[in-house]
């Protein structure tokens, strides 16, 4: 019996959004066209006709929009290369405003998802108190991981993302997969939400801006961190973890790292270490104030983890102004300041830091 368009095009929608047989981490083995296409046979029956016109109206939009193209790059790109992260980051701002269940943002989640597939990552997702969460995975020789997270952010106006911390985890997560890693390294972007009292309508409770340490753009972003490091804790998540890097960089600006006064001690001389070794003393500089931002770290911190390291842009560690909520300008992207520097430094001081690990587990042993 010939399949008909609406039945191939729900089961297209259902590979692309089946519920993986997760582990106790959340992810787990992508599912087959068989077993897909039973589960879509399944939902059909179960659900009737409004699951039919759901899942083939869903399916429709799928096959009809088209995503930003893959950045190309050569085989000789081992290292960190800016000039892919930059197209990650034109290609997402090019998807124009977010807000939260747009097209928009269903094309930035299909693009980032199809980013970290193509390098060999394992996908799963985390839902927590309407938070969903994307996490990669990049198997390695031990089950016991890094993580590396930061925002990916929706809005409650029409208003113009920063999807820097996107763009440098996918240019990190290509060249951490090119090579086997002693430890599992993971790979989170946290969902920022409107703040309460903020609609889909732009009118957002301008009253409350101020110092963007206290600001709606940072309240969104450290609840964010709450809701991640909770959906990770049910899930078992937290389990075996050595270390969380959480990254807050600005496109359009000077690349420069603040200190933060909370970070692991160790982890922060390691990351200073290498940007000095590498030449990348002025975005990592020593002699740099002491900030303590609100974001992502602190819900970790929270927990009771002790290993954790912020590396933020200090424009943003610093009480500086929010644009407020009729700001519809794009961030300054040309020329771009460039996430190299923090991409490069990160790669180095991560393979020092599994140094350390291993060094310390065999003597464990």
């Amino acid at each position: 019996m010939e399949v008909s368009l609406g039945a191939r095009m729900c089961q297209s929608f259902c590979m692309r959004n089946a519920d993986w047989e997760g582990n106790s981490s959340g992810l787990g083995a992508e599912p087959s066209s068989e077993s897909v296409s039973r589960r879509c046979e399944n939902r059909s029956g179960l659900d009737g006709l409004r699951t039919s016109v759901a899942c083939f109206l869903s399916a429709f939009f799928l096959a009809c929009s088209s995503l930003p193209p893959h950045p190309k790059f050569l085989p000789s790109d081992r290292g960190f290369s800016d000039e892919i992260a930059q197209a990650h980051l034109e290609n997402l701002a090019g998807l124009g405003p977010r807000l939260p269940g747009s097209e928009a943002d269903q094309a930035a989640r299909g693009y980032i998802e199809r980013e970290f597939r193509l390098v060999g990552a394992r996908i799963g997702r985390l839902e927590f108190d309407g938070y969903r969460h994307l996490i990669a995975e990049i198997p390695g020789a031990s089950e016991d991981s890094i993580l590396l997270v930061a925002p990916y952010s929706t809005l409650g106006s029409d208003e113009w993302v920063d999807d820097s911390g996107a763009a440098l985890l996918l240019e990190l997560s290509r060249v951490l997969a090119s090579d086997p890693t002693p430890y599992t390294v993971r790979i989170a972007l946290a969902e920022t939400r409107p703040t309460e009292g903020q609609g889909t309508s732009g009118t957002a409770v301008s009253a409350a801006r101020g110092p963007i340490g206290s600001s709606l753009a940072r309240q969104r972003v450290s609840l964010a961190g709450v809701s991640l490091a909770n959906a990770l804790d049910a899930s078992g998540g937290l389990w075996g973890l050595r270390a969380v890097i959480a990254f807050e960089p600005r496109a359009g600006v000077a690349t420069r790292m603040a200190r933060d006064l909370r970070s692991h001690p160790v982890f922060r001389s390691v990351f200073w270490e290498a940007a000095a070794a590498l030449g990348h003393g002025a975005s990592f500089p020593s002699d740099a104030g002491w900030r303590s931002p609100a974001g992502l770290q602190g819900a970790f911190r929270a927990r009771g983890l002790g290993q954790v390291l912020a590396l933020v842009d200090e424009t943003t560690a610093r009480a500086e102004l929010l644009a407020g909520p009729g700001e519809r300008e794009r961030p300054p992207l040309d020329p771009p300041a460039g996430l190299e520097p923090v991409g490069s430094v990160t790669l180095e001081a991560l393979s020092r830091l599994m140094r350390r690990f291993e060094r310390a587990d065999a003597f464990s042993k």
